[in-house]
């Protein structure tokens, strides 16, 4: 293993990508995240990570982010799943992975190579092929191609660069990913529940398919193997037919399986999108088994038993969240064990208080009553900790209040210089299946109203994670600060701000500066404490030799703004720089 232990990671947010982030972060990686829209990658990311703005359509990459890198992971591309196949959506298709991938080989060459490049690709690549079984010898599908195999050829002649030879090249084949939160099962679990599940297109044709979990494990395996390369199969060893698999998940479900699609409804919904579910792919994962891979789901009984057992009845309603906090999980878990702190946690619009609890310290058993109003109703609610694990997890469950069934669990993993808390909620709604569909939309929103509140609580009180920013028109070495690392930053500034007033350190400067005011009670008053005897007009004439936005949240923080924005407008309309330096 490379002792750099750095990622780069492209799709971070997706279906797959996030789980594979946070799996990453658990086993110790650093990991760098390009994404197109920084503001909407930190909220969905929930972790320490840095992320750095890119934009494959218009080739912007900054090469320097390759320093230090000892593996690219690159999942990036437009959904296949999202819309009919039209010709300007098939183009998206299509560019998205030939662009990005184009763009970062460009990119690595000039700003240093990794150890090895993993990219996903597709068991589409072998086109439909019937009862024909499939391993990573079988060729691509040949004759009339198919969308989905010329998009996967496509790209794996850009994954795979035969000049390259120092990088390891992986390109891993996935088949249909299932997991409850997202792909194929997302779509079908609520048709199963309804009654109104079956077999596709006749149900004959073969579909490979992968838990996510061991898609999962497959992308670092492939990280970690020296002697994993070229097309890998990223699917489970035995594949199963349409038919089957409606089957499985009937009886895992409880419900009948024997509503059919008829091929010809399909093609007539979807289009040429239909060939997703029509295709016949039999596929076997030989490079794993070669390697010894183990699988912890080969049966694709076990897997959709792991995905759905835990919604336990079909009128249970399922929420989750996690969030990163820069403190141990011994720490945490204490504030969790006062009773009254769930006051601080909740809005204030809740009318939220205790009103009794039975021990004196929570622990398991331990009973807690509390008051509270939903949109203006009083409510008394009565939770009982099912159990107390410190400081690994606690479960409270609903005796009494609002919801026929409410089941939390909280828990405190350890990652990186911190914690991440991950809250799962089992809850049911009154009056059954009329509850669930009248009032479930409405249920939600609030309990992700009173997350949003926990969460911004949680960051004043502990530092949590915002989320790392790094911007791409920036070559120089980032710096490496989340909240609870504000000390170091203002350490950096005092440092910086003993050395020569060039422009190479006051950009640094600077870009410390911004990232100390995010989370800062008040970001003017730090910027003003740090900014004091530099000349407004230094500033603006280093903002005007580095063409830099960061340097303007700098410039515009000396206690001289008018002078400098009187300087900076002939360079830059200051609100859009301000937009987009905050973007």
């Amino acid at each position: 293993m490379n002792a750099s232990r750095k990622v780069l990671l492209t799709g971070a947010t997706g279906f797959v990508g996030k789980s594979l982030c946070r799996e990453l972060l658990l086993q110790g990686w650093e990991v760098v995240v390009l994404v197109r829209n920084i503001e909407r990658a930190r909220a969905q990311l929930p972790f320490p990570v840095t992320l750095l703005r890119w934009n494959p359509a218009q080739g912007q990459l900054d090469s320097a982010v390759f320093q230090g890198v000892d593996a690219v992971i690159h999942l990036a591309g437009e959904s296949i799943a999202e819309g009919r196949w039209t010709e300007k959506r098939k183009r998206k298709i299509l560019d998205s992975r030939i662009l990005s991938t184009r763009l970062l080989w460009t990119k690595m060459k000039d700003g240093g190579l990794p150890r090895v490049f993993v990219s996903a690709s597709a068991i589409g690549f072998y086109g439909d092929r019937a009862e024909e079984v499939l391993t990573e010898g079988s060729t691509a599908e040949v004759g009339r191609v198919g969308f989905l195999s010329e998009v996967c050829q496509a790209w794996e002649n850009e994954i795979f660069q035969s000049d390259q030879t120092a990088v390891r090249q992986v390109a891993i084949r996935t088949g249909i990913v299932l997991e409850r939160d997202g792909g194929a099962l997302a779509r079908l679990i609520p048709l199963f529940r309804s009654g109104l599940g079956g077999p596709v297109g006749g149900g004959r044709q073969w579909m490979s398919w992968i838990h996510r979990h061991d898609l999962i494990r497959i992308f670092i395996e492939a990280l970690n193997n020296d002697k994993i390369f070229g097309g890998v199969n990223g699917v489970a060893p035995h594949a199963v037919t349409q038919k089957e698999f409606g089957e499985v998940l009937g009886n895992v479900l409880h419900r009948p399986s024997f509503t059919p699609v008829p091929a010809v409804a399909l093609k007539i919904a979807l289009g040429e999108m239909s060939a997703v579910v029509l295709a016949s792919q039999r596929v076997v994962p030989a490079v794993l088994k070669s390697q010894g891979f183990e699988f912890e789901f080969s049966n694709l009984k076990d897997a959709l038993s792991s995905i759905c057992a835990p919604e336990g009845d079909p009128e249970d309603l399922i929420f989750e969240a996690e969030q990163w906090i820069p403190k141990n999980r011994e720490e945490l878990f204490a504030f969790f064990s006062d009773a009254k702190n769930l006051e601080k946690l909740t809005p204030k619009t809740l009318e939220f208080s205790i009103e009794n609890v039975s021990t004196s310290e929570v622990q398991a058993q331990t009973l807690i009553d509390y008051r509270l109003k939903v949109h203006g109703v009083p409510l008394h609610w009565r939770t009982r900790i099912e159990s107390w694990d410190p400081p690994v997890q606690f479960v409270d469950l609903q005796l009494k209040g609002p919801y026929k069934k409410w089941r939390h669990t909280h828990r405190f993993i350890p990652m990186k210089e911190g914690t991440l808390m991950r809250d799962r909620i089992l809850y049911r709604l009154p009056m059954g299946w009329i509850g669930k569909w009248t009032a479930g939309a409405f249920v939600r929103k609030d309990v992700e109203g009173i997350f949003t509140y926990r969460k911004k609580v949680i960051t004043k009180l502990f530092g949590a994670f915002l989320g790392l920013v790094t911007f791409v028109a920036l070559s120089f070495p980032t710096v490496p600060v989340w909240a609870g690392q504000a000390e170091v930053l203002m350490k950096k500034i005092e440092s910086l701000h003993q050395l020569p007033k060039t422009a190479e350190h006051l950009i640094e400067e600077s870009r410390a500066q911004f990232f100390l005011g995010r989370f800062a009670q008040d970001e003017n008053e730090k910027l003003l404490h740090f900014g004091k005897g530099i000349e407004a007009a230094e500033a603006a004439r280093a903002l005007e030799a580095s063409n830099s936005a960061a340097l303007f949240w700098f410039a515009s923080n000396l206690g001289a703004r008018a002078e400098v924005n009187k300087n900076l407008a002939a360079l830059f309309d200051v609100e859009k720089v301000e937009r987009v330096f905050l973007d």
